[in-house]
Order: C-alpha cells, then sequence, then structure tokens
C-alpha cells in the first residue's frame, strides 16, 4: 500500500511538472503568433494545448486514486494506535534475587545521622547473599558510578562503625 502511494505521487508530481512545462511552451507560442510562421505555430499550439487537456484529466484521476489510497491506509482507530505502541514499550528490568525471597539486616550509620546502612541480605533459608558489610549501600542513587561510590563508601562506613564499636 505504502509504495503504492509513493509511485502514485511521483508519478503526479511529474506529471505537475510537465502540465507546466506545456503551459510554459503555450505561453511562448501565443506570443509567437503574430510572427512570420505564425500558421506553423497554430497547429503546434492546438497539439499542445490538447496534450495538456488530456495530462491535466490523467492527473486528477491519479489524484482521486492516491486520496482512496490514503483513505485505506490511515483508516486506523485510537485504540488500535495505543495498542500498536504499547508492543513497543521498555520492559522493565528484573530485581537481582526475584526468585528468592529476602530478609536485610541493618546498623545505624554514625556518619550519615539516622541513616541506616545494610549490613547483609541473607535470603529467608538462612544462606548469605552478600559478604561485604553494606554492599547494598545508603540511599542508592540511579547510576553505575554512583553504585560503585557507595559500595565503597559503604564499606568504609561499616568498617569505621566497627573499630569505633571495639574501641568505645
Amino acid at each position: 500500500m505504502g509504495a503504492e502511494l509513493a509511485a502514485a505521487r511521483a508519478e503526479a508530481s511529474a506529471r505537475e511538472a510537465l502540465i507546466g512545462h506545456l503551459k510554459l511552451q503555450i505561453a511562448k507560442l501565443r506570443r509567437e503568433q503574430y510572427g512570420p510562421s505564425a500558421e506553423r505555430s497554430r497547429r503546434l499550439l492546438d497539439q499542445l494545448e490538447l496534450q495538456l487537456e488530456e495530462l491535466e484529466a490523467t492527473a486528477s484521476e491519479v489524484d482521486l486514486a492516491a486520496e482512496a489510497a490514503a483513505t485505506r491506509t490511515t483508516s486506523v482507530t485510537a485504540f488500535e494506535l495505543r495498542a500498536q505502541t504499547a508492543t513497543y514499550r521498555r520492559r522493565r528490568r528484573a530485581g537481582r534475587r526475584g526468585h528468592r525471597p529476602t530478609a536485610c539486616r541493618y546498623r545505624s550509620c554514625p556518619w550519615r545521622g539516622p541513616a541506616r546502612c545494610v549490613v547483609a541480605v541473607q535470603s529467608v533459608g538462612g544462606e548469605n547473599m552478600s559478604l561485604d558489610p553494606a554492599i547494598e549501600g545508603h540511599e542508592r542513587e540511579s547510576g553505575r558510578a554512583n553504585l560503585v561510590g557507595e559500595r565503597r563508601q559503604a564499606q568504609w562506613h561499616a568498617l569505621a562503625s566497627e573499630t569505633f564499636s571495639l574501641v568505645g
């Protein structure tokens, strides 16, 4: 359908260019109508006018066919459009441990005030999922660079809080 429509439009634009060219030639011949070769130019003028009328008639037929093809291709309702665009939406990323239920242990962080650090993430069966303390980080922000910085900062906070608990 789309290829037919494009071909019809290209053909229509070519015919419009030819029509413009013929109109220009007719105007030139009318100016020369009273010159020395007036009889020859009058016959040529009649032929060109006849050719112009034929081209305009076929161009109108092509335009009607193109409009009919366009109405066939654009008869999509809003509900169908929504259904088509819904399939192209990006899927959400699944969680890391979506198939296993988890429980987190928290410890308060002396440098962050009331914020709490994750000490360990354990599955309900008791298996320790992360050996590094605070691997899940502080108030997580988006982006991989922030995640790496959070891990380093969380490990430093956990180490510092353990040393203060031993001293104090």
